[in-house]
């Protein structure tokens, strides 16, 4: 669905632009290859990881009073267990300076042109 959205595909395109090497210029959506390259445990990996309370802020708004949630939130999850939290390791490669491409042309069916600019 995403090839077909202009603004989707200009977005990635600026991005692509930009970057040579961050991971910020990869759709997160993927590509078919590498959806069915994903396996259980990696999906176990991810949630297990990603999911987990340490990873989480929990944001709550309004007529509250903060410490009854603050107290609801410490007896709930006092009462489960989780695995052990390993440290997420983060990569971000060195970029240069200097943009990856000055710019780059995209033509989709659009009737109103899009100029998308990256600084």
């Amino acid at each position: 669905m995403y090839d077909d959205n202009p603004n989707w595909q200009a977005r990635f395109g600026i991005l692509e632009n930009m970057y040579k090497h961050h991971p910020v210029k990869n759709d997160i959506a993927g590509t078919l290859s590498s959806i069915n390259k994903i396996t259980k445990e990696d999906l176990y990996t991810c949630y297990n990881t990603f999911y987990h309370p340490k990873n989480m802020l929990l944001f709550v708004f309004g007529p509250v009073d903060p410490y009854e949630v603050i107290e609801f939130i410490k007896q709930n999850q006092e009462q489960k267990t989780f695995q052990k939290f390993g440290e997420i390791e983060r990569i971000f490669p060195e970029e240069d300076v200097k943009v990856n491409r000055k710019s780059s042309v995209m033509k989709f069916p659009v009737q109103i042109p899009k100029v998308i600019i990256g600084y």
